[in-house]
């Protein structure tokens, strides 16, 4: 399957403003900006449900957008009228044939509970 049909699934990003810190110290992210729409593919890798103080399940995911899509740590993507964060840094998938950014791929979480 090439790239381009893998990357079909409707999607929106949504980018998180400048982050500011509280008096602790602690990163407060900023506003939501608009969303924006693009073609991708959403993978679940794991989930696993904690019974400690609440019921908590957390579900990762990977996602694969297309190459110059504006996609960062915090950001939010929606599919289907789920909503997930992004993970970490996204990764930027070099294919050295073309000498180019192929797609990028993030790790998203989602946390229920």
């Amino acid at each position: 399957m090439s790239l381009r049909q893998l990357l079909s699934q409707p999607l929106t990003v949504q980018t998180v403003g400048p982050v500011s810190l509280n008096s602790y110290g602690d990163e407060i992210p900023g506003a939501l900006g608009n969303p924006v729409a693009v073609k991708g593919y959403l993978e679940q890798l794991s989930t696993v449900e904690t019974l400690l103080d609440r019921d908590t399940v957390v579900t990762k995911w990977k996602g694969h957008l297309p190459a110059g899509t504006v996609v960062g740590h915090l950001d939010f993507i929606t599919f289907q009228s789920q909503r997930f964060q992004v993970n970490g840094a996204p990764y930027h998938a070099f294919n050295p044939r073309t000498r180019s950014v192929s797609h990028i791929e993030c790790e998203l979480v989602v946390v229920d509970g």
